[in-house]
């Protein structure tokens, strides 16, 4: 999935044909443990980014969609997950937490500002590799700041978005 060009055709399209095609079990089979996932970024095509602000009323749910797929073709463990999500409109929190724990997750690079690490409460001590992005919420840094948050991992990476210049032309 990692090497579509996000930019030239929506990945919700393709998930959905991936889902949606009847195909012999046979034909195309997993094994039960996957050493890793990548989606590309699900935000680079203009005519479907979402801005702050705007009055969003879909949910979006394709690498949800995907995983489930995996599911029915039996996998059970998928080791690493690199998901590029969209910084406005993500996928749902709480179901990105039951899918880490679905799968037994050890390495989660799920691009999610803020994310919260309670999600993960049940895996937590599986994850030996964390990737956390912030949008510069106090709340969220506090959290992961506190004696439940980063303290209680193993090996955090902190991603902070580039510097914006004001005034450059």
């Amino acid at each position: 999935i990692s090497r579509i060009n996000s930019k030239l055709y929506p990945v919700s399209d393709f998930i959905r044909s991936l889902v949606s095609h009847q195909d012999d079990r046979n034909l195309l089979s997993y094994e039960q443990t996957i050493r890793y996932i990548e989606f590309p970024a699900l935000d680079l095509r203009v005519e479907e980014k979402e801005t702050f602000g705007d009055n969003i009323q879909s949910e979006h749910f394709e690498v949800f969609q995907a995983l489930d797929w995996l599911k029915k073709k039996g996998v059970k463990e998928i080791i690493e997950f690199v998901i590029r999500d969209r910084l406005v409109n993500p996928h749902n929190e709480i179901g990105i937490g039951q899918y880490v724990e679905r799968f037994k997750v050890e390495v989660l690079d799920w691009r999610f500002l803020d994310m919260s690490i309670s999600i993960l409460k049940i895996g937590k001590d599986r994850i030996r590799e964390l990737h956390l992005y912030t949008g510069g919420k106090r709340s969220a840094i506090m959290h992961w700041l506190s004696e439940d948050g980063v303290r209680s991992l193993t090996n955090v990476c902190l991603h902070f978005p580039p510097p914006t210049h004001i005034g450059d032309a």
